[in-house]
């Protein structure tokens, strides 16, 4: 039997998974031909969540990038099944890697899923809809759509526009300009800002917001260096006070603790009758923490590397230097708090007993996004906390980034990057800086802020840097190769993709 290749299938089988009644809280409970919708603005706003819904396909890649970086180490070192052959290189030669193919199948199904809703709300008669809410939906789905592309565009360069839903447009598309497909997602999150609310309440919590849309709208001008639009867009969020940091950091890796108002957008996640769980566990270590912590599959590891990165807590650089790391304790007192928020390590409290650097093959597991193995609100191995896509902080970081490479290391700048370090008690950035010396402070301040959410391996990739990230993995103890090439900066086109469409063409050094 042919395997099932993505593209065409999403085109030619698009449905809704949706819900009748809470955006939030209600599990699927039909499938229903897109024939049947947009009668009236409840099955419109049915449409919509279908197309949230297939966030929940293969969920949990955002949940491993960290392997792909100095971050973390993929626990079966040397192997080449799914994330572990592509951290590695091993199988990307061939395009057959269980990731790219995941990633790409994923991206056009949503994509699929918001075109044909954008068709059938535009399409509803006045009588049956209102502009405002018809311009909400539409808005919903540009958004998701946007992000999408996104996530493409930066894994694959140019890829196939698609904007009709079945029927509309050829089986076999080929790959648009990655600057055609850029001005897309531009367009599309351009629209979502003008038309979504600033903010959602009740059941409809979760749901993309303008705060949402402006913030995705700031990284993509970053990606494409464009400063002072990326800055624009930032200062919008900012100047918004139904936005801004939480006071304690370690509640935003608490469960049960969403949608903040530092929470942009996330993947929601809840536990009723185990639908639409987490992947949580297969960052979660194995036994014999397991009596104090939820045991998982431990398939990522914290390298010694992230734990260097720290700063001491009166914000001078950590220098291992005559420590042996690897039996000394004494390098993790007078840290940034954020390394106790990030990672357990020995000795740090986990969950009522000790952490013991023998329990995980580099000395180190994920503290984020981790839960007591008693935790009240534990269900099976999911637990009601989302996965955070882009918090207000890193919007405070976008804006610095984009002032800097703009105007120098201006006041506004210091401003922005010590918000986020006040909140954890570090102390401002030293006076003085020059632009490449602030440059390198943002780039710090992001991975430390960050680590183990996903934002390292599109910073290293954004930033040019993942050459010199990968060829550094072979000293922190991993085999991943050390001759990359400039080539891997895109990754190559599932080769299923291009058996069945004659019309894609694979990228260069594949």
């Amino acid at each position: 039997m042919k395997a099932k290749y993505i593209i065409t299938i999403c085109l030619l089988m698009i449905v809704f998974i949706s819900c009748d009644k809470d955006f939030l809280e209600c599990p699927p409970l039909t499938e229903a031909s897109s024939v049947t919708f947009f009668k009236n603005a409840s099955e419109a706003t049915m449409a919509v969540n279908g197309v949230y819904n297939s966030l929940y396909l293969y969920n949990y890649i955002f949940e491993w990038e960290d392997a792909l970086t100095d971050n973390e180490t993929w626990n079966e070192e040397g192997g080449t099944w799914t994330y572990g052959g592509l951290a590695n290189y091993a199988e990307t030669a061939a395009g057959n890697n269980a990731y790219t193919y995941r990633m790409w199948g994923k991206g056009y199904r949503t994509i699929q899923r918001a075109n044909t809703a954008i068709e059938g709300i535009s399409a509803m008669d006045a009588s049956l809809i209102d502009d405002d809410t018809r311009n909400v939906l539409i808005a919903e789905c540009r958004f998701l759509r946007a992000w999408q592309y996104h996530l493409l565009a930066w894994r694959f360069g140019g890829v196939p526009i698609l904007l009709d839903p079945v029927g509309e447009q050829e089986l076999t598309p080929a790959r648009n300009t990655k600057e055609e497909v850029v001005q897309q997602i531009i367009d599309d999150y351009t629209f979502a800002s003008q038309h979504l609310p600033d903010t959602w309440s009740g059941n409809d919590l979760g749901r993309a917001h303008k705060g949402a849309a402006l913030g995705m709208l700031a990284e993509e001008y970053l990606w494409n260096k464009q400063w002072a639009n990326a800055a624009n867009a930032a200062k919008q969020v900012i100047d918004n006070s139904n936005y801004g940091l939480l006071d304690n950091y370690q509640d935003l890796f608490t469960p049960g603790i969403n949608n903040t108002k530092e929470d942009l957008f996330g993947v929601q996640y809840w536990t009723a009758n185990g639908a639409y769980g987490s992947y949580y566990r297969y960052r979660w270590f194995r036994a014999p923490a397991s009596n104090t912590a939820r045991a998982g599959y431990e398939f990522h590891l914290a390298l010694q590397d992230l734990v260097n990165e720290f700063e001491n807590s009166d914000g001078t650089p950590f220098d291992p230097t005559g420590i042996d790391v690897t039996t000394d304790d004494s390098q993790y007192e007078n840290r940034d708090p954020r390394l106790w928020s990030t990672v357990f390590y020995n000795g740090a409290d986990i969950y009522g007993q000790p952490y013991n650097r023998s329990w995980s093959r580099t000395g180190y597991a994920w503290r984020k996004y981790s839960c007591s193995k008693n935790d009240p609100l534990l269900v099976g191995s999911s637990i009601p906390m989302n996965w955070k896509v882009m918090r207000y902080a890193e919007v405070l970081l976008f804006y610095a980034e984009a002032k800097n490479e703009t105007d120098g290391p201006t006041q506004d700048v210091y401003n922005a990057i010590n918000q986020v370090r006040s909140r954890v008690g570090m102390p401002d950035l030293p006076t003085g800086l020059t632009k490449d010396e602030m440059r390198e402070r943002i780039y710090h301040e992001r991975r430390v802020e960050f680590a183990s959410e996903g934002v390292h391996l599109e910073d290293l990739i954004r930033w040019r840097r993942l050459e010199v990230v990968e060829n550094r993995h072979l000293s922190a103890g991993c085999t991943y190769h050390t001759d990359f090439e400039e080539f891997e900066y895109l990754w190559p086109i599932p080769q299923t993709e291009i058996d069945v469409n004659p019309n894609l063409e694979q990228n260069p050094g594949y």
